[in-house]
């Protein structure tokens, strides 16, 4: 297990921090892709000054969701488009072998970087980057 801040960051600062989390995971490699099955267990109550803890609750403590995430991954050495698909391919292979006992969801990459601003709206995906305005050198 590895702690972390709910704010992405494993260094935390003063004006960032909001909370503090545990993300329990499990990871295996098979055949060139990485399975990663994982959950973030949340701490029972924040401390009252508002700064990070100094230790560990027991693991008892934590509040799990009630729900865990699997994460399929290809690590591409470089960027190569015959790389790429076969990486895809590889993915593809791995979603039919484990048939339907998950619901896979493939999500906007978009979602997690953290220079676009997530609107909350009702997907809560992030907007859509503007478009480039040209300007003229006089």
């Amino acid at each position: 297990m590895s702690r972390r801040s709910s704010t992405g960051g494993s260094e935390l600062t003063t004006g960032s921090y909001k909370s503090e989390c545990v993300e329990e995971s499990y990871v295996y490699c098979l055949d060139n892709v990485e399975y990663r099955l994982s959950r973030t267990l949340c701490f029972p109550d924040t401390t009252p000054d508002g700064t990070p803890r100094g230790a560990l609750p027991a693991l008892p403590e934590l509040q799990p969701p009630p729900f865990w995430i699997l994460q399929l991954k290809v690590l591409l050495q470089e960027a190569n488009p015959e790389l790429a698909n076969l990486a895809v391919d590889l993915l593809a292979s791995a979603k039919r072998s484990l048939g339907t006992c998950f619901d896979f969801q493939q999500l906007d990459r978009r979602a997690f970087d953290p220079r676009v601003q997530v609107t909350p709206a009702r997907n809560a995906m992030p907007q859509p980057l503007g478009s480039v305005v040209p300007v003229a050198r006089p």
